[in-house]
């Protein structure tokens, strides 16, 4: 950690404006390390601006537009409206082929639960809640 140091320490100094201002060498020196620090941070500013406006589109796209972003949302909105279908359709299931008692109970409540999710991600999806058409024990 010391030699890292004892270099960072180097290069750092480098910067420092020279105490010998009389030798013409040194000071030459030192405005040719910060003229070219100065114009390395220039352009790396320039690139990182480019890449992230998706100005260099081949090598980079840029940041994501909310058209993008608003269409991942929605993709992963749909894709738990359908998980929250599959669980309410097992979970009423189950219900009916639980024995009546606490078993039942318990599965009841979590339906209740499953189908207020549904509607809260319906809203969320298409703007109006919609209710679950959950069919009769009969029907499995």
């Amino acid at each position: 950690m010391s030699e890292f140091s004892d270099r960072a320490f180097a290069v750092l100094g480098a910067l420092l404006p020279p105490t010998e201002a009389d030798d013409p060498k040194v000071v030459r020196r030192w405005r040719v390390i910060l003229a070219l620090v100065v114009v390395m941070n220039t352009v790396s500013l320039a690139t990182h601006i480019a890449l992230a406006c998706g100005f260099l589109l081949p090598m980079f796209p840029g940041f994501a537009s909310a058209s993008d972003v608003k269409a991942l949302q929605r993709m992963i909105l749909e894709q738990r409206v359908t998980s929250v279908r599959t669980q309410i359709m097992d979970t009423k299931k189950s219900a009916c082929a639980a024995p009546s008692g606490e078993v039942r109970q318990l599965y009841t409540t979590n339906l209740t639960q499953l189908l207020s999710d549904y509607e809260r991600l319906t809203y969320e999806t298409e703007g109006r809640a919609r209710r679950f058409p959950l069919p009769d024990c009969d029907a499995f």
